[in-house]
């Protein structure tokens, strides 16, 4: 239980609400540590060899790394309502 006033425990609080967010919700939970939203790594196609790639086996590759950032975006979003709700 959360207590008011000098023997607060509101940083003992605020780890476990994290820890429970972040079990439920992975990266989403880190707004209750961090105080600001968590935004996946950019991708940056350079490390990726795109000119010397006949099989399309990097390109493939890149495409997915894509793929993977838009639907932990997509699911975050998602999951807002959810972890407020909470």
């Amino acid at each position: 239980m959360l207590r008011l006033g000098n023997t607060n425990n509101f940083d003992t609080f605020k780890k476990k609400l994290s820890i429970a967010c972040m079990e439920k919700y992975k990266n989403l939970g880190r707004l209750v540590h961090d105080d600001v939203y968590y935004t996946p790594p950019i991708i940056d196609p350079a490390a990726y060899n795109l000119a010397n790639d006949p099989h399309e086996i990097e390109k493939t590759w890149l495409r997915e790394a894509f793929k993977r950032r838009d639907k932990e975006v997509a699911d975050m979003e998602v999951d807002k309502t959810s972890m407020y709700a909470s």
